[in-house]
């Protein structure tokens, strides 16, 4: 059934094909079309513009620190003052800290650990060098 809808389907098609003339460009085509490609500006046409502006990461990060600041300022007093009492982050942290040595890694872990890392931080810069390359113009 599949070949015979196949045939029909061409047949269709080479009828419809007799019925038209092959069209060809113009004789000036090319030089038209790189006309027009050489007035396009190339630096614009890969303009980088990052996700997050400069100005929204120093903001993300003056208030990290301030958190930061505010936060060793204010546990000098009574832990009934700071707005983290209902996070209770000390008492967490303790118990986090006090089932660390439990945790056993093996040695293979340990370097698959560094060695993915170590690849991770080489891919970067190699990426980074190469999108840099070819942005270039």
């Amino acid at each position: 059934m599949k070949a015979n809808n196949d045939k029909q389907l061409e047949t269709f098609v080479d009828g419809l094909m007799k019925g038209t003339s092959l069209e060809s460009p113009s004789p000036d085509f090319t030089k038209t079309l790189m006309s027009k490609v050489l007035v396009t500006d190339v630096e614009h046409a890969t303009l980088y513009k990052p996700l997050i502006s400069k100005r929204a990461w120093w903001l993300m990060g003056a208030g990290i620190i301030f958190l930061i600041i505010y936060y060793f300022m204010n546990s000098a007093g009574t832990p009934t003052d700071s707005w983290f009492k209902s996070i209770d982050l000390g008492s967490k942290a303790d118990d986090f800290f006090k089932q660390l040595p439990v945790v056993k890694s093996s040695v293979i872990s340990l370097y698959a650990v560094v060695i993915l890392a170590v690849m991770l931080f080489v891919q970067i810069a190699w990426l980074t060098k190469y999108f840099s390359r070819r942005t270039q113009f």
